[in-house]
């Protein structure tokens, strides 16, 4: 089945966007894993590290979300 240009694109942008808010959800219950029941976590280096790991997969998330937007968008360029 083939699809014009411009609907193709829009449903590979729209699955982007899918999937970037499904690694943010993901991010958001890995954190309320975490911290657990109340809430707090009082260890300030356990603290930081896992944030440098939940920034860490964050950004490798978005910077594969924005390295498919570009091949998408060079695919469809004249």
């Amino acid at each position: 089945m083939r699809m014009e240009s411009a609907r193709l694109a829009e449903t590979i942008l729209g699955l982007i966007h899918q999937a970037r808010e499904h690694a943010e959800a993901e991010q958001r219950k890995r954190t309320e894993e975490f911290l657990g029941d109340d809430g707090l976590v009082t260890d300030q280096q356990v603290i930081a590290d896992q944030l440098r790991h939940a920034t860490g997969a964050l950004q490798k998330n978005l910077e594969r979300a924005a390295a498919t937007i570009d091949r998408v968008r060079a695919l469809l360029q004249p």
